[in-house]
């Protein structure tokens, strides 16, 4: 009986995490597709600002993506030990998101005004800036109701199946994105037409994830007061780590935009791309597997990751080897191909700064899942404030070595960051291994 539950668990663990790729590949296709139309449409001076601005929005997600993971463990482990629906978290929940939405948004508008008077040379030619900002923020906002609804999915067990309800329906953005960009429109009217894309995805998503929960009534309740548990408390270190992941994936753009020119953060753009591969794995491990790890571990007496799930430690290593090895070799033959399809050919192919940007790909990569995993053990948040740390440390290494550096100075900073925090967690983990 418990090595069924060992395959039940490994299965759904596997489904969650290979569903999240899904959403994770689609991804991967957006920039294949609309990237050259970008170009096209807009040329790469404005491709390199409309990148900043994604880059920017992406931060909207900060407002719920530590007590999303919170609420969503609480609520589950609520769900499934008693069968019903807590309110209070769930409230508690919506007015965090909230407020903190709003704060952060503010933020976020003031640091863009920020972005142009330090660098208007690099905003030269886009007076719109602060619309198209606004409006695409506007649909990044909408991937938080996604977050919300998804729970709803959680709590029936189905997380990869909600998963996969949201790579259909962003695949089905982009492909309309795509059919617009084709006729050439303006840059401001295709933000406006990618915001409704995303709004009507969300509501197709919200339909959905209320036909999975109407399928066994789900019964809402209001605990008793002293039940009441902080999710705010709770997800501090959650939260922690998400924001450091986003500065890792978009920080070191925002950063590069106080000092770059459109042209060089476009080659800086492409290469990272090509490199990106790394980065998508190790967020289909975070983003789809955390959910059921962080339920699992709540569990008392759990100690090894590969024991909780029924793995061979050998199988596991060998596994990890073999598909890095696999992603390097076909980053390498591919990145020559990308970059011309990327470029139309009319750049050099900038071969040390796509192996630079391979490199600290992989060591952020390394590093996230270090930090997730610190999150699913139900570890001190200090492991999270190390991960934060060694990402400001790369930040602000980036801005001191851009003169002697260039465009080395993105992937190089940060990869210095991550190599402080992994040997930060190697020196913790052998005085740990001294202590016992």
């Amino acid at each position: 009986m418990p090595k069924l539950r060992e395959a039940m668990r490994t299965k759904k663990f596997a489904d969650d995490v290979f569903s999240h790729l899904a959403l994770t590949l689609i991804g991967v296709l957006a920039p294949l597709i609309l990237t050259p139309l970008y170009i096209r449409d807009f040329g790469e001076n404005d491709y390199s600002r409309i990148s900043i601005i994604f880059s920017l929005c992406a931060f909207v997600l900060v407002s719920d993506y530590g007590v999303h993971q919170a609420a969503s463990a609480q609520l589950a482990k609520t769900f499934r030990a008693y069968n019903y629906f807590s309110i209070n978290i769930w409230k508690q929940y919506s007015k965090i998101v909230i407020k903190t939405f709003i704060a952060i948004f503010i933020a976020l508008f003031l640091y863009f005004i920020y972005l142009k008077e330090s660098n208007p040379n690099f905003w030269y030619g886009l007076e719109s800036a602060g619309i198209i900002y606004i409006v695409f923020a506007g649909s990044t906002a909408m991937n938080l109701f996604q977050h919300a609804f998804l729970i709803r999915f959680q709590l029936k067990d189905n997380f990869g199946g909600g998963l996969r309800y949201l790579a259909f329906l962003r695949f089905i953005e982009i492909v309309l994105q795509g059919i617009v960009l084709y006729f050439k429109i303006e840059l401001i009217i295709f933000a406006i037409v990618t915001m409704v894309l995303k709004l009507v995805s969300t509501l197709i998503f919200w339909v959905l994830a209320n036909h999975c929960s109407n399928n066994q009534k789900l019964v809402s309740l209001n605990e008793p007061s002293d039940k009441k548990i902080s999710l705010l408390r709770d997800s501090v270190g959650k939260a922690t780590f998400n924001f450091t992941n986003l500065l890792s994936l978009h920080g070191t753009m925002l950063i590069a935009s106080l000092w770059i020119t459109p042209s060089l953060l476009f080659s800086i753009l492409i290469a990272r791309m090509i490199a990106s591969p790394f980065r998508l794995l190790a967020d289909s491990l975070i983003h789809g597997g955390l959910p059921r790890l962080t339920v699992y571990f709540q569990r008392p007496n759990t100690v090894n990751l590969y024991k909780a799930f029924g793995l061979n430690r050998f199988k596991l290593i060998l596994g990890s080897c073999s598909s890095l090895f696999f992603l390097i070799v076909l980053t390498l033959l591919m990145g020559p191909l990308l970059w011309n399809y990327f470029s139309y050919g009319s750049e050099e192919y900038p071969k040390m700064l796509i192996l630079a940007f391979i490199f600290s790909t992989l060591l952020d990569s390394i590093s996230a899942v270090i930090a997730m995993l610190g999150i699913a053990r139900s570890q001190s948040d200090r492991i999270q404030y190390f991960f934060l740390a060694s990402a400001l440390i790369s930040l602000g290494l980036q801005f001191m070595l851009r003169n002697l550096l260039g465009a080395y100075a993105v992937p190089l900073s940060l990869a210095i960051g991550d190599l402080i925090f992994i040997l930060i967690i190697l020196i913790r983990a052998v005085k740990k291994g001294v202590t016992n």
